[in-house]
């Protein structure tokens, strides 16, 4: 960093970062890559923990992304409520509670509104039972027992190691 830009300053090493100052903006770099298979990247994750968080970013926002519309209105209340609330959770957990109380497995065949905002309400409610997960970017088998075993549960879709409902 200081080869090439010598007027950072405050240059140090965090945990998982690199932080340092550049023309007055607070800069902190993450690792991050683009694997070539995705067993490589949760394998990497799995083995590196808290070093490539960054990593599953743009998965993150492709589940996200790749809800339908309806969803996503459910999503929109849900956060409505939640940044309402006294006593507000991150709003990517919320997005994933409320992806799960639409999902098909939850909420049956035919998506009705009304009944998977009573179902994101029901989930909600019930948290500290929850054990939520998907395989659309790794399999169950690449989370460590550890995290799998936690309750609640509400494991990201794109990191194995980050249990919301732990956060």
């Amino acid at each position: 960093i200081k080869v090439k830009l010598p007027n950072a300053t405050d240059l140090r090493a965090g945990n998982h970062c690199v932080s340092f100052s550049f023309e007055g903006a607070n800069i902190n770099l993450y690792p991050t890559s683009q694997w070539q298979k995705p067993d490589t990247q949760y394998e990497t994750i799995v083995s590196h923990p808290g070093w490539y968080e960054a990593a599953t970013a743009p998965q993150e926002v492709e589940f996200v992304r790749s809800q339908s519309e309806a969803v996503k209105s459910i999503i929109r209340i849900a956060q409505t409520w939640n940044h309402a609330s006294t006593t507000p959770v991150p709003d990517y957990l919320i997005e994933l509670v409320a992806i799960y109380a639409c999902s098909p497995k939850t909420a049956g065949a035919a998506f009705e509104p009304l009944s998977a905002l009573t179902r994101f309400f029901e989930v909600a409610a019930s948290i500290d039972t929850q054990r939520i997960f998907w395989e659309r970017f790794y399999k169950i088998s690449n989370v460590p027992s550890a995290v799998f075993t936690e309750q609640p549960l509400v494991l990201d879709p794109a990191n194995p190691l980050n249990n919301l409902a732990h956060n």
